[in-house]
């Protein structure tokens, strides 16, 4: 394995690491009753995350960013 391909997957384990928490800020704001607005990079991850329905009156919408 070379230098590059090391920093490569590093990159893609950092990028899904943010994508997670980024999903988890958004159900914990919504959860407190926040409305939240989120955007993802793909469509699937957009459905998935502003399907949660939170067990307050906070809500969801989610956006295609790319």
């Amino acid at each position: 394995m070379t230098l590059s391909d090391a920093a490569r997957r590093n990159r893609r384990k950092s990028s899904r690491a943010r994508s997670l928490m980024g999903a988890a800020v958004v159900r914990l704001l919504a959860d407190h009753g926040a409305t939240v607005a989120f955007c993802a990079r793909g469509e699937p991850a957009v459905r998935e995350l502003a399907a949660y329905a939170p067990p307050s009156d906070g809500s969801v919408r989610g956006y295609q960013a790319d």
